[in-house]
């Protein structure tokens, strides 16, 4: 059986003030987060029921995180999804500020 190619779609929904990830006009993951001057404040990451273990979380992650960069914006990763994500690419370390 051929596998079936799904249409993704992910976007900064600004109004929302979340970063989304869409599979086949689906919401599969959001990461939340908030701006305050120059910061860029993640908050929660969620993958909906039916698109786990899929690495979209990851995908979605690398996406936000370069949007704000490329945004010019510091990275503060309140959530522990994108806190450990980070972790494991520290070639965006110069743009993150650490917690507390």
């Amino acid at each position: 059986m051929p596998e079936v190619e799904m249409t993704e779609v992910i976007r900064r929904n600004a109004q929302a003030r979340r970063y989304e990830l869409l599979l086949d006009g689906v919401l599969a993951v959001i990461v939340a987060y908030r701006e305050h001057g120059d910061r860029l404040e993640f908050i929660h990451t969620e993958t909906l029921a039916g698109f786990t273990g899929q690495g979209l979380a990851g995908k979605l992650a690398a996406y936000a995180v370069q949007d704000g960069i490329d945004r010019g914006l510091r990275l503060v990763p309140y959530c522990p999804f994108i806190a450990a994500w980070l972790q494991k690419h520290p070639e965006f370390s110069d743009s993150v500020d650490l917690l507390g």
